[in-house]
């Protein structure tokens, strides 16, 4: 009987203890100096961004109808926040940058945007064409096509949308993305 009194006194503090962990909410978990640790999913692996833009610079020119006239420039600007076209972070800016070099590395005349008077440059944001200057842009420099887009964050990846366009700001091309949202990418949303 003894025994049986002691193991269900025991059981019992047992049980106020998972008790008392409740309420250190939201922390879950707590070690014993009181230091909060969260437990976390599986690490996500970021994409190697180089690669990735390869590949959709390369699925860019394949999907054109004609291919892009190497004797006339093509306009790559930074990728906008879909949720806010005027914003972008430096993932936008990396991407749209690398997708410049790959053009470039292939051949391609590439403009410079920061030397660009009729696009919208705000200082640490980016470059991105106001609509309404789109024909003024084909009109007085000799870009044949404009490379740009988006994306959007998920919970556990980023969706990017790419897009060549002609003079009439019709797509002529596009390519889909969805980089998983591993540490270097969180990092690079982050920096505006």
């Amino acid at each position: 009987m003894k025994y049986k009194n002691i193991l269900l006194l025991f059981t019992l503090l047992n049980l106020s203890a998972c008790g008392a962990y409740q309420a250190f909410d939201p922390c879950a978990h707590r070690l014993q100096s009181g230091d909060c640790y969260q437990a976390t999913g599986p690490k996500i692996d970021d994409p190697d961004l180089l690669q990735v833009t390869q590949q959709a610079a390369h699925a860019l020119l394949q999907v054109l109808d004609k291919p892009l006239d190497k004797d006339k420039a093509l306009l790559v600007t930074s990728l906008a926040d879909v949720n806010h076209l005027e914003q972008t972070s430096a993932l936008g800016r990396v991407l749209s940058e690398q997708l410049a070099a790959h053009f470039t590395r292939s051949g391609y005349t590439v403009r410079e945007v920061r030397f660009r008077q009729d696009l919208l440059v705000e200082h640490d944001n980016g470059e991105f064409i106001l609509s309404r200057s789109l024909p003024a842009i084909f009109e007085h420099q000799p870009v044949a096509m404009i490379m740009t887009g988006t994306y959007a964050v998920a919970q556990s990846e980023v969706y990017v949308s790419l897009k060549i366009l002609n003079v009439d700001g019709i797509a002529l091309a596009s390519h889909l993305l969805a980089l998983p949202l591993g540490e270097n990418i969180q990092r690079l949303l982050m920096q505006q």
